[in-house]
């Protein structure tokens, strides 16, 4: 169909059963679009670094939601050494959050530290400007509870001004102390409604794009972190 017929073209995201209004940037679910590593087979969904290890989980360890969660094991070592790192499953390494729609990350954590308790986690965020190389670390203001899953944010108003939302890299996780932690459900997300957010993503394909062009209209949804998995939820809107 003719994308003039249609008026307005929005994007609805996958909001079903949700209070708040998200983007997924990684669930760890098989084919969610995350792509290989370069050189290897199969997509990559984290890797870890300084001594810790990653993987998938398997049976009988914690998800949060659907099949698979990401599992890394921190061994004892000099404290923020170790951590891993984590690509968005689509955009991978160039996603724009769509910082006029979204205002946080978040992210289900659950913790086996080797001393019990409630802790922080930090995230540090890389995007593809000033913060590409060594990027910058944030700690939540909220506290994973020990062994049961535990839902965390970092919002977009404690990093720099100068940070790009619109071209992010990937994000690491680094735990204190040593032990094995679960992360599962990382969300781009905001806190109006769904369809306040919905209004928010139709507001900015509008300004950016005229449907009459259906190439320059895809080369906008693409820019604004609207891939082709989003594609699948355009609606009518109106139209003449």
């Amino acid at each position: 169909m003719y994308p003039g017929r249609w008026g307005i073209l929005f994007v609805i995201m996958l909001l079903a059963s949700r209070a708040d209004a998200v983007m997924i940037y990684q669930n760890f679910e098989p084919d969610n679009g995350t792509p290989a590593k370069t050189g290897q087979t199969g997509p990559e969904y984290g890797w870890a670094f300084g001594g810790a290890s990653g993987r998938l989980t398997g049976d009988d360890e914690p998800v949060h939601s659907g099949q698979r969660a990401w599992a890394y094991t921190l061994p004892l070592d000099e404290p923020l050494q170790g951590g891993t790192g984590i690509p968005s499953q689509t955009q991978t390494y160039h996603i724009n959050f769509v910082p006029e729609c979204h205002d946080r990350l978040t992210f289900w954590i659950w913790s086996a530290p080797s001393r019990p308790g409630p802790h922080t986690v930090m995230v540090k965020f890389f995007d593809q400007g000033n913060y590409k190389r060594d990027g910058i670390g944030i700690w939540t203001e909220g506290k994973a509870a020990d062994r049961q899953w535990s839902h965390l944010e970092i919002l977009f108003r404690q990093l720099p001004d100068d940070f790009d939302w619109e071209r992010v890299d990937k994000i690491e996780f680094y735990n204190y102390w040593d032990g094995t932690y679960y992360y599962d459900d990382i969300e781009i997300a905001s806190s109006f409604s769904p369809q306040k957010d919905k209004e928010c993503l139709q507001r900015e394909y509008v300004l950016a794009c005229h449907p009459e062009n259906p190439e320059v209209c895809r080369t906008v949804y693409e820019r604004h972190g609207l891939t082709l998995l989003n594609y699948l939820y355009l609606n009518e809107y109106g139209g003449q």
